[in-house]
């Protein structure tokens, strides 16, 4: 009931978010109250945060390996030391430092990598609040992707830093693309993946987009059944640490992953029902080429579960694509009829995903436990 309830407050306030930025300008007497959305934004963040920081120990894989390096990081009084300490990235390594100048407690540290992963993804949300949904995005990641975070301490801020440097791509703002890109990089170096997006971005913004979202999935499955070889040539040119040669065993094989086709199939179906309203906008392409490079590394799930995670860079993709349907699709009964289809799907991924395997990890997350 922890997670559902904190759910719902979000939501609720997220929707009241929306209805003041669907009127044009909102004033009593006559003070301008275009500030309530921001505080309402500030108050939606917290129940996520609340559960992130406060969880117990064991909830989540990643939670008692980085209590643990958190303690130690508390001892170590250079900052040169803090950063090269263990095999971890750089952004991770200089926010433990300071966290731990101000407090030996791994709840604290909770609280910092929670508000930076949570803040920095409603922030980007607010940022383009006039073309989605805000309530129909927290409620896609609050269902699909939240949970799973509590597993994924670093890479939670690089989905969401990443996140944010996608959105500045589809306005063109290249140097702030760049810029959020190499700091989500410093948190976890697999989010280098996204880089991808800019040639992509290049590709599909002229031309026939049908026919260039079909060769973008038939190079990407290309490109993981070709994975090994990718992965060994970005070790040998620094790209990668030299501990991703761990993985390489698990990188043979065709591909292919029931569980995963059969939950993100539905989305991608959904989106290419309504690919008029995706091919109306160069955002839209972007968004739906990303969707299609999710589902395609999702299928890395059989052969080492570990290497799907990249798909979740290109999956966030979600947060966007299906908001922005929802908003340009004129027609209320039509709206009525997919947010009833969305939130089926949602609620059925999540009680799959969270309530009956709690992600599949050894430390599910489900039920929830406070420290």
């Amino acid at each position: 009931m922890v997670y559902i309830s904190l759910f719902l407050f979000t939501f609720i306030i997220c929707i009241c978010i929306d209805s003041y930025n669907n009127l044009y300008m909102i004033k009593i007497g006559n003070y301008d109250c275009k500030w309530v959305p921001k505080i309402l934004l500030l108050i939606s963040i917290f129940p996520l945060v609340f559960i992130g920081t406060f969880r117990a120990i064991n909830i989540g894989t990643d939670n008692t390996l980085y209590s643990l390096w958190f303690q130690n990081m508390a001892k170590i009084t250079n900052i040169i030391d803090g950063i090269n300490y263990g095999t971890t990235d750089i952004g991770y390594n200089l926010l433990s430092f300071f966290v731990s100048r101000f407090s030996s407690s791994y709840t604290v540290m909770c609280f910092a990598t929670s508000i930076i992963t949570i803040s920095v993804l409603f922030i980007s949300l607010y940022f383009i609040r006039e073309e989605i949904s805000i309530s129909f995005s927290t409620l896609i990641f609050m269902l699909m992707f939240f949970c799973n975070l509590l597993n994924l301490v670093r890479q939670g801020i690089a989905l969401s830093l990443s996140f944010t440097a996608i959105i500045f791509l589809s306005r063109d703002k290249m140097k702030l693309y760049f810029i959020f890109l190499v700091l989500a990089v410093l948190f976890h170096n697999t989010a280098i993946c996204l880089l991808i997006m800019y040639p992509i971005y290049q590709f599909i913004s002229i031309g026939n987009a049908k026919l260039k979202f079909l060769i973008i999935f038939i190079m990407s499955y290309s490109a993981i059944i070709l994975m090994g070889r990718i992965v060994s040539t970005l070790v040998s040119v620094g790209i990668l640490r030299s501990r991703y040669l761990n993985y390489l065993p698990y990188m043979s094989g065709f591909p292919f992953s029931f569980r995963q086709t059969v939950f993100y199939l539905p989305l991608v179906i959904f989106s290419i029902f309504n690919i008029k309203n995706i091919e109306s906008s160069k955002q839209g392409k972007l968004y739906f080429s990303m969707a299609i490079l999710g589902f395609v590394f999702s299928q890395l799930e059989d052969l080492f579960g570990p290497l799907s995670r990249v798909g979740l860079y290109f999956s966030y993709s979600y947060l966007l694509l299906i908001p922005m349907i929802f908003r340009k699709e004129k027609r209320i009964s039509n709206k009525l009829v997919y947010a009833g289809l969305i939130l089926i799907y949602l609620l059925v991924f999540w009680i799959y995903f969270t309530v009956m395997n709690g992600y599949g990890f050894s430390r599910p997350v489900y039920p929830y436990e406070f420290v």
